[in-house]
């Protein structure tokens, strides 16, 4: 597989001096060389025919790899990528051949002898906030930015801004900061920089490649050809929370702290540590991003004890954990304390390399902790009271779960119900984990022999 290029070297121009600027950290959102030979994490347009949808093929990438090939008529032919990690800046770089393509010059508005092969779009209705527009003339090709404004419409900037694309393989990338600045580079050389934008929206969302539209004025023809496709946004390292100081609209500082936890989740990333201040917090946290190895994703709740995650009036659907982590990776949990869930406290589900320490939970309907079909976990020092207040399962249940260990945790005081309530159940296969150092007492003696397992 080659080499993605995570170190993007721009160039940009003050005045008449030439300065270097490196990227910020960046996470990396996608990243495709097309070696794997096919696009199924890619939606395609046109949905409904395959037959001019965009194509890897050997040997037409940069270095004879693997490549994708767009075709270009008057139908729409590219991909795409939603719901992405909002952002109010990114990074897109791709490598770009036109491959020789044919853009007839036979119109007179301008936009409309191009084709558009980049965009990056957001809002509701995915108004554009960069994109790249390429035209011909003779046997030369030209690019100019496109982006909406959110007073003057669409903007096309061909009068001065139009730069030279070669007929062969270059590196481009597309930066936007919202409200500021869209630049492009080419070969890391800074082709156009528009300053004092107006953007349409508040942040991005989604990517496009390809053929993107479909001409009315004119016929192109032939096939454009990518590769090595990356979008980046910028890494964010600490994330502060404060529901009784904070606004969600904040940049999440400590001076301008967020207002809820799931605001700063949607923000984390690899290596971001969320510090959660003491108050009460009335919201289900659903984790949407992972960590990566010796990069956690951390939930720091203050030591005081009082930082409380109440379900109190919240819908849930009785199995759920009002600290949700599915499908998810590395995450470290701990000086939480969750009460009233309609559901679980915590819930970890089909998640790997995730440890909750230190939390507490308090009259949930089903487990305080609920581990199932996840590796690698740590269950440690944490307190569950009043569990399967209602519901089933166990106060702390391990299912169809391996390399755990579930440790100094307290767990007492259950309800007496005959839908289950043990303290501690280990089951379903489970394996390679160890249990020790647990206290369990004042749970139901009671028991239906019907209804509770061994």
């Amino acid at each position: 597989m080659k080499k993605i290029f995570i170190s993007l070297l721009l160039v940009c121009f003050i005045g008449n001096t030439k300065a270097q600027t490196i990227l910020p950290p960046c996470w990396e959102v996608i990243s495709d060389d097309f070696e794997s030979g096919n696009l199924d994490e890619w939606k395609k347009i046109p949905s409904d025919d395959s037959l001019f949808w965009p194509a890897i093929f050997p040997n037409i990438g940069r270095d004879n790899s693997n490549g994708l090939s767009v075709k270009v008529d008057e139908n729409e032919s590219y991909l795409y990528k939603s719901g992405l990690r909002l952002t109010d800046e990114a990074y897109l770089t791709f490598w770009f051949n036109p491959n020789s393509v044919t853009i007839p010059d036979t119109t007179s508005w301008y936009p409309g002898k191009t084709i558009r092969i980049a965009a990056l779009r957001g809002g509701t209705n995915w108004d554009v906030i960069a994109a790249l527009r390429l035209r011909q003339s003779g046997n030369s090709y030209f690019a100019f930015i496109e982006y909406k404004d959110s007073t003057s419409g669409t903007i096309y900037d061909y009068s001065t801004g139009e730069f030279t694309i070669h007929n062969d393989w270059q590196k481009i990338t597309i930066e936007f900061k919202i409200d500021s600045v869209i630049s492009v580079w080419r070969n890391d050389t800074l082709a156009r920089e528009l300053l004092g934008i107006n953007h349409k929206v508040e942040s991005g969302k989604v990517v496009e490649i390809g053929k993107i539209y479909q001409s009315s004025d004119i016929v192109p023809s032939g096939n454009i050809y990518f590769d090595e496709v990356l979008y980046l946004v910028p890494s964010i390292s600490e994330l502060y929370v404060d529901a009784n100081m904070g606004d969600d609209n904040n940049s999440g500082t400590i001076a301008k702290p967020l207002k809820t936890i799931q605001r700063a989740a949607d923000l984390s990333g690899p290596n971001t540590k969320i510090f959660v201040a003491p108050g009460i917090y009335n919201e289900r946290v659903i984790l949407k991003y992972s960590g990566a190895m010796d990069e956690f994703i951390e939930f720091i709740g203050d030591e005081s004890d009082s930082v409380i995650l109440d379900g109190s009036g919240l819908s849930s659907d009785g199995d759920g954990g009002l600290f949700e982590i599915s499908y998810v990776h590395h995450i470290k949990i701990s000086n939480f304390h969750i009460k009233n869930s309609g559901g679980s406290g915590f819930r970890v589900y089909k998640s790997d390399n995730i440890q909750l320490k230190n939390n507490s939970t308090h009259n949930t309907f089903s487990s305080g902790i609920k581990l199932r079909r996840s590796s690698n976990l740590l269950a440690k020092g944490n307190e569950i009271r009043l569990a399967v207040n209602g519901g089933g399962e166990e106060c702390l249940t391990v299912a169809y779960c391996n390399n755990f260990e579930i440790c100094y945790n307290e767990i007492h005081d259950g309800p007496g119900l005959y839908s289950g309530g043990e303290g501690l159940d280990v089951k379903d296969n489970s394996y390679d984990g160890i249990v020790h150092h647990n206290h369990v007492y004042d749970l139901p003696k009671n028991y239906d022999p019907l209804v509770h397992e061994d």
